[in-house]
Parts: C-alpha cells; sequence; structure tokens
C-alpha cells in the first residue's frame, strides 16, 4: 500500500511538498481540501509546508473522508500486485484526475516498479 502511494505522490508532485502554484502539495490539494490542510498543520502547530504535516493529514483524510479505500489499502497483499491496486484505487478514488482510468492504470505500473525497489 506504501508503494502505491508513494507511486501517486511521484505523479502528483515529484516528492515535493511545496509543488505547484494552485493545487499544492505532496498530494496537490485544491480548494476546500487545501483549506483544511492548513487548518490541520495549524492545529498540529506545523507548517503545511512540512511533509510531516501533509501526511498526517492525507492519513486523516483516508480515515475520515474515504474509509472504503482506507480499508483497502490495510488489506492489499503486500507484493507487486498489492502496490498495483493500492496505487489505482488511491488515483481513482482519492486523487480524481482527468483521465482517471489511464491515469490510475499508469500509477499501478510505478507502483510496481517502486515495490520493486523497495521490496
Amino acid at each position: 500500500a506504501a508503494a502505491g502511494i508513494m507511486a501517486n505522490i511521484k505523479h502528483e508532485s515529484n516528492y515535493n511538498p511545496n509543488a505547484g502554484r494552485g493545487a499544492y502539495g505532496l498530494i496537490q490539494w485544491t480548494g476546500s481540501r487545501k483549506r483544511a490542510l492548513k487548518r490541520y498543520a495549524k492545529s498540529k502547530k506545523l507548517s503545511y509546508k512540512s511533509v510531516k504535516a501533509q501526511i498526517g493529514y492525507m492519513n486523516k483524510e483516508l480515515k475520515s473522508g474515504y474509509k472504503g479505500l482506507y480499508k483497502h489499502l490495510k488489506t492489499v497483499k503486500n507484493n507487486k500486485s498489492g502496490a498495483y491496486k493500492a496505487a489505482h484505487k488511491f488515483c481513482y478514488d482519492f486523487e480524481r484526475p482527468a483521465n482517471k482510468s489511464s491515469r490510475s492504470k499508469k500509477r499501478g505500473n510505478t507502483a510496481k516498479k517502486i515495490y520493486s525497489k523497495l521490496a
């Protein structure tokens, strides 16, 4: 599951917590989600620009607003197939980019590569 999330972060921001102009950060938050990230960071006495704040907020979002996705991430197998499935669903349900079907597949393939490097 971690490789799946990492694949999405790579495609969204290339692991840069300060990436973006309108969209922002590792996950490229926009609108109300971006404002909520800032509030979350402030409540934790962190800079919203920090990796710690952004990963913490992503985890909060997953646990509260994306419970089905969170459960899926916790249950995927720890192998290349699981990495693919995690990345695909994370992209499709959490990131929701334009062309999400093709982008989800691409991120799934990136996740398999990341998993292979980490395993």
